[in-house]
């Protein structure tokens, strides 16, 4: 599918038990963008070398960095 011009990615914080999952689900099915993996800044997943290194010591200015350069393909997470 084409994008389309007016559509953006989108990025979900949520608290548990709040509906997220569906909401996300619902959201992958109807956006252009690829979408991450369900949390994918949880430790053991995708990005997870991105929280490790942010809590290992990691400076704030390195943890900008490196969520811009996950976030550079535009995905919905």
């Amino acid at each position: 599918m084409a994008q389309r011009p007016t559509e953006r990615p989108w990025l979900i914080l949520t608290l548990r038990r709040t509906g997220g999952t569906s909401l996300t689900a619902f959201l992958s099915r109807v956006s252009h963008f690829a979408t991450q993996e369900h949390e994918p800044f949880n430790p053991d997943r995708r990005l997870g070398h991105i929280t490790r290194a942010f809590t290992g010591g990691g400076t704030r200015d390195a943890l900008r960095a490196d969520i811009a350069l996950a976030l550079k393909d535009k995905p919905n997470i």
